[in-house]
């Protein structure tokens, strides 16, 4: 069940470089729907662009202190070859199993590039009831 998303946007003006979004959203998570998962599609990206992007979103809840951490490697890759290892990742490959609670999503984005631009990126954040 997809229960919200997440637009992040940012200029690559550099062949290396990072970029963190703090508090981009609150996640309730409920006893009944415990498993979270992020995906991330490419919503736009100018011409002339080639990338590669790896992201880690980390969940954090105010209340009680505990965090999950979410690695998302190669993301996104156009015109660009990405080698990940062949291992599933909870909360990104497969549903993360989460304590119920109130959670803060910061997202921390790092790419290798070629040219200059703008690239626009959803991460739909889904919650199921069982993995």
């Amino acid at each position: 069940m997809d229960v919200g998303s997440v637009d992040l946007s940012f200029d690559v003006t550099s062949p290396d470089g990072s970029i963190v979004f703090e508090d981009v959203a609150t996640i309730t998570v409920p006893e009944d729907y415990p498993y979270i998962r992020l995906e991330p599609t490419l919503l736009r990206l100018d011409e002339g662009l080639a990338l590669t992007l790896n992201g880690r979103a980390i969940m954090k809840s105010p209340e009680s202190g505990r965090s999950y951490t979410v690695n998302m490697p190669c993301m996104i890759a156009v015109e660009e070859q990405c080698y990940r290892i062949q291992s599933i990742l909870p909360g990104y490959d497969a549903p993360l199993k989460v304590k119920p609670g109130v959670y803060t999503l910061n997202i921390a984005l790092s790419w290798r590039a070629k040219g200059r631009g703008t690239l626009k990126l959803r991460i739909i954040i889904r919650q199921d009831l069982k993995c």
